[in-house]
């Protein structure tokens, strides 16, 4: 670059980059988050499943403990599913595309992908191990499922709270991460799944109708 080239470069504005910063930070203050319905489903479905392995646990079920891969593979898949068919208000889908809504929407997306792709791949060393040693010790493994969801819900929760300056969320996001290491304590026994379904129901259902509550009144304005 010559002495010529240098000099027809504008100068960087600094309150311009100021102005744009303060703009993308203030969109998830003007514009609602719209992961309520999300948050509901996941956290209807994870506690169907949290009952359902309970069940089979304290043999309330007269299932086989291969049918925890099943359970859990089936309902997250399922939940994947219907997650993309939720609808979103024609009054809210300007909100879509802001930055608060693709960062909220990206982190349950790969939350999602996280406990589907875990359950399939517990479910297939667990099948393994039966097909190759006759061993369903590894079905076991399954008691691990309520932890690693809450801590999901953990950091999700925290990020939609920081994107959307929501203190509301913050409390549900400091109990989901208290749940996952007591839910491990308790791994095995009938009472870990009734702390993961009435944990998750708290840490899904209350934080997802506050947000449909927000994007109501938002949408109202």
């Amino acid at each position: 670059m010559t002495e010529d080239d240098s000099s027809n470069i504008a100068p960087a504005d600094p309150l311009a980059d100021l102005a744009r910063l303060r703009a993308i930070a203030e969109q998830g203050r003007r514009l609602p988050l719209l992961g309520g319905r999300i948050m509901i489903l996941w956290g209807a479905v994870i506690a169907l499943a949290s009952a359902l392995h309970g069940a089979v646990v304290a043999h309330i079920l007269p299932w086989p403990m291969a049918s925890a891969g099943l359970i859990w593979f089936g309902l997250m898949g399922l939940a994947a599913v219907f997650s993309r068919w939720l609808h979103t208000p024609a009054s809210a889908s300007r909100s879509m595309n802001d930055i608060g809504n693709r960062v909220e929407k990206s982190v349950w997306q790969m939350g999602g992908g996280l406990l589907w792709l875990s359950s399939l791949a517990i479910l297939g060393a667990a099948y393994l191990s039966l097909y190759q040693s006759g061993s369903s010790s590894l079905f076991l493994v399954f008691t691990m499922m309520p932890a690693i969801m809450f801590g999901v819900y953990a950091i999700a929760l925290r990020v939609a709270a920081e994107v959307a300056s929501l203190d509301q969320l913050k409390p549900f996001a400091l109990l989901s991460l208290a749940l996952a290491p007591v839910t491990i304590l308790l791994a095995n026994t009938p009472w870990q799944f009734v702390v993961m379904g009435v944990g998750v129901l708290i840490v899904s259902i209350l934080p997802g109708h506050i947000l449909i509550q927000l994007e109501s009144a938002h949408c109202g304005d």
